[in-house]
């Protein structure tokens, strides 16, 4: 089984989708490319960052200006995935985002459309069950 979340890149600040297998803390740091991650919250109550724990400390690693200051109260290096939080009886994990939280994220990013992986959110365009926001399944790789 697999989640559900945004990849931020530092380099250009756009968020796309990324799925990568429940649990599985190695596939998670190597989607960012690094050897040690971390989970840290952000501003946004049940939202999560996955983060390279050493990126400050890598000179080819360039401050994440999405997720610096605007999602967490610090710097981040390098990009990062962000997902819903739950807390488990192991402590807190991370979970597919949710359209609430989708919504959340894309607000303070000032993002209104993220695509990727055959999915689409539109942040414009209301669903009609209580007012969340599109993430659809777009039916293309």
């Amino acid at each position: 089984m697999s989640i559900t979340g945004l990849i931020l890149h530092a380099l250009d600040h756009t968020p796309s989708f990324v799925e990568v297998p429940d649990g599985d803390y190695r596939a998670m740091a190597d989607v960012l490319g690094c050897q040690y991650i971390e989970h840290v919250r952000t501003r946004i109550p049940g939202v999560a960052m996955i983060v390279d724990d050493e990126g400050a400390l890598d000179e080819n690693r360039q401050l994440n200006l999405g997720a610096a200051f605007t999602l967490y109260p610090g710097r981040i290096f390098g990009d990062v995935l962000v997902f819903s939080e739950v807390d488990g009886p192991e402590g807190r994990d991370v979970t597919t985002l949710t359209p609430e939280h989708m919504l959340a994220v894309c607000n303070r990013l000032g993002v209104r459309h993220v695509v990727g992986l055959g999915r689409e959110f539109n942040a414009d365009e209301p669903t009609e069950d209580l007012g969340l926001h599109r993430l659809v399944e777009r039916g293309e790789a």
